[in-house]
């Protein structure tokens, strides 16, 4: 169970790591040409905010009938992998000054962060009557931090005043590591729910 909920608290932490660093990133950095109008770089802006959320639609349904057929825990493995390299992309991108790689890695985690489905699926999974709804309502806890924590680690791991190597790129490759750990943490310790009639290997 606890691993589910690090991994919807992990998904939620990278929609909110974004939020305190992109304005920041379009409007005070030199990732756009100086000649970029403003006009262009708030549509840049919302559009790269927007394609995290857009690849989550489209994945979301397609890893949760994945998850059907092949079980919760492969499809989860491959989902953190995925938002791990996402993280790496979008990380090496902000380095680089490259909005291609920024739209590449959104778009990765994205897809793969439609995990939630499967987390959802997974405590369906092994939920009783009696504890359905709590175990629900911490998946709702689990995502609420994670809309808490990504703002405060973005802006804390961003800020070179706290450590003068950190920069743009350090929340993403800090989200990079716990998603890495999260990989480890399913591997270990989470024991596949699907039930055994409609597992098919």
């Amino acid at each position: 169970m606890a691993s589910i909920f690090s991994i919807v608290f992990l998904d939620l932490l990278g929609i909110g790591i974004i939020i305190p660093i992109l304005p920041i990133v379009f409007f005070q950095t030199d990732l756009l040409p100086v000649a970029t109008t403003p006009a262009i770089r708030n549509m840049l802006l919302g559009l790269l905010i927007s394609v995290y959320p857009l690849a989550q639609f489209f994945g979301a349904p397609i890893l949760g009938g994945i998850s059907d057929r092949i079980g919760r825990k492969k499809v989860l493995l491959f989902s953190l992998l995925g938002s791990v390299i996402g993280y790496i992309i979008f990380a090496a991108g902000m380095m680089m000054g490259n909005i291609v790689m920024l739209f590449v890695g959104r778009i990765i985690d994205g897809f793969t962060g439609g995990n939630l489905s499967v987390a959802r699926s997974a405590i369906a999974d092994i939920s009783t009557k009696e504890n359905k709804v709590k175990n629900f309502g911490l998946m709702g806890m689990a995502f609420g931090l994670g809309f808490i924590f990504g703002p405060f680690f973005g802006g804390k791991l961003a800020d070179s005043t706290i450590v003068s190597w950190f920069s743009m790129a350090t929340p993403f490759w800090f989200a990079a590591l716990l998603g890495a750990m999260n990989i480890l943490f399913v591997l270990f310790f989470f024991n596949e729910t699907l039930k055994e009639k409609t597992y098919r290997k």
